[in-house]
């Protein structure tokens, strides 16, 4: 589902939210269509940066905080907005954080003759309850090495180092199983 501004757009077919009720009434139907889910994400379309303007939104806050849930229309009725399904992560990513999904990130490089090297990997993911890994909106990103699979003693965020050890549930996390197929991998 998509808005912009008052008129929505679900499976192709158009039609305007004239107030917030309306909203919640389509906000209810999303969840009731897509039952596996009880949270979505709400991202605006375009002129958004790191992080601002992403909306976590739960199926019990239509009801327990409908404030909440008003305060949301009057944003999203002012602009363009994607309404996503939220991806459920692996378990064991899930440990390093649940609040939001945690995102692997290489940098390549293809050379001439169409050889793709890895020149680094990091882990990004929020370490304040955020359901955003964005650096800028208290997010946080560790090193990975790229021989060995294992997160780097440091992470990075907002202008600080921090050691990973202080990240309990960091410590010794092997993200790459066979780290010497990352290259095979990134060339496909």
């Amino acid at each position: 589902m998509f808005n912009h501004r008052k008129v929505f757009v679900i499976a192709g077919r158009s039609f305007e939210v004239k107030n917030n009720e309306d909203f919640k009434v389509v906000l209810k139907d999303l969840f009731k269509t897509n039952s596996q889910s009880e949270s979505m994400i709400v991202k605006k379309t375009y002129w958004s940066y790191g992080g601002d303007k992403v909306f976590k939104i739960y199926e019990d806050q239509l009801d327990k905080n409908p404030d909440l849930i008003d305060q949301l229309y009057s944003v999203i009725i002012k602009s363009g907005y994607l309404f996503q399904d939220v991806v459920k992560q692996h378990p064991e990513m899930n440990k390093l954080n649940s609040s939001c999904l945690n995102t692997i990130r290489f940098d390549t490089y293809t050379d001439q003759t169409g050889e793709v090297d890895v020149i680094s990997g990091y882990l990004r993911m929020s370490y304040r309850n955020s359901h955003v890994d964005n650096i800028s909106s208290g997010g946080l990103m560790v090193g990975i090495n790229i021989q060995t699979g294992k997160l780097k003693k440091e992470g990075f965020s907002n202008n600080s180092i921090f050691p990973v050890e202080k990240l309990v549930s960091c410590k010794g996390f092997k993200l790459l199983s066979e780290p010497a197929s990352l290259r095979d991998r990134c060339s496909r």
